[in-house]
């Protein structure tokens, strides 16, 4: 079994790994449908990794969903709101094109093939890179505190 600093490593490591993938996915133009979830998956595991170093037990209730939440309660105001950021302009992006016509809403999927949209994916990895570097950061820095 792993001790509390394996366990961080080892999630770390997964993080930027998923990340890479991302970048991977993007660059080959290979599994463009799961650039998005790459990314998110990334943060998440950032996510996971800083409320372990902050001696939080992860809330798995409901998957991801209760961790961001548990996250939102306990970082610091200015963190979490650049997580936030992040992580919402990732579903944004990954989500439905949504409109109304003729009084109808119309979903229509995102068009992985486009240049508008692997450019705005490629600055999403780039951002969620320095998202994920700042809560690395902070995880480091209370490490050194130890």
């Amino acid at each position: 079994m792993m001790d509390n600093h394996q366990w961080i490593d080892f999630f770390t490591d997964a993080a930027l790994a998923e990340l890479a993938n991302a970048r991977r996915y993007l660059e080959n133009k290979s599994a463009l449908g799961w650039v998005c979830s790459s990314i998110r998956s990334g943060l998440m595991m950032g996510i996971e990794v800083w409320l372990r170093r902050h001696d939080y037990d992860l809330d798995k209730g409901n998957g991801w969903q209760s961790t961001r939440s548990q996250f939102f309660r306990v970082a610091p105001e200015d963190l979490g709101s650049i997580v936030t950021y992040c992580l919402g302009a990732v579903v944004m992006h990954e989500g439905p094109e949504t409109r109304i016509e003729n009084d109808e809403l119309i979903y229509r999927s995102p068009n992985v093939l486009s240049e508008q949209w692997q450019s705005t994916a490629k600055k999403l990895i780039v951002r969620a890179e320095e998202v994920l570097e700042i809560l690395i950061s902070d995880v480091k820095k209370n490490r050194d505190e130890e």
